[in-house]
């Protein structure tokens, strides 16, 4: 069964990264803030450069926890054969960051092929894209504006 987060669980969420954005900011400029020398495009490099970090250890954490619910063994969707699970390298494209994560992958000797027992749960195509950067990708090539 999916478990959708709800929107009071999403607000609190973005309440406490707001409240990380205070730290981040602190971190960069110390207690006295930023100088008058410095405009907002700095600023929001930084709120950007934290948003990368944010989304890419969040997605990093939340894949590998899933990932390590997966057991040692799975069938071959084609022969359903028992195929051992391994771990390779591999980067998602997601809003906001590239994820670098450990995909678990197993490979089927019988049918001689490779496949994903988290690419299909995590809604990931081929390239490694979510959903919304294909629709985004697919609609710049449109001429239409990015999906929000």
């Amino acid at each position: 069964p999916k478990r959708k987060l709800t929107p009071e669980q999403l607000a609190a969420v973005e309440e406490r990264a707001e409240q990380w954005g205070k730290i981040v900011a602190k971190n960069a400029y110390g207690t006295s803030g930023p100088g008058l020398d410095v405009d907002f495009d700095e600023m929001e490099q930084i709120a950007a450069a934290a948003t990368r970090g944010l989304a890419r250890g969040t997605l990093e954490h939340l894949t590998t926890q899933q990932a390590q619910r997966l057991p040692d063994e799975l069938p071959c969707p084609t022969c359903q054969r028992p195929c051992p699970v391994a771990r390779r390298s591999r980067d998602v494209v997601a809003r906001g960051a590239t994820v670098e994560r450990q995909e678990p992958v197993a490979h089927c000797p019988s049918v001689g092929g490779t496949f994903s027992p988290q690419r299909p749960r995590l809604q990931l195509d081929s390239h490694g894209y979510i959903p919304s950067v294909v629709a985004t990708i697919a609609h710049a090539g449109a001429g239409l504006p990015p999906f929000e």
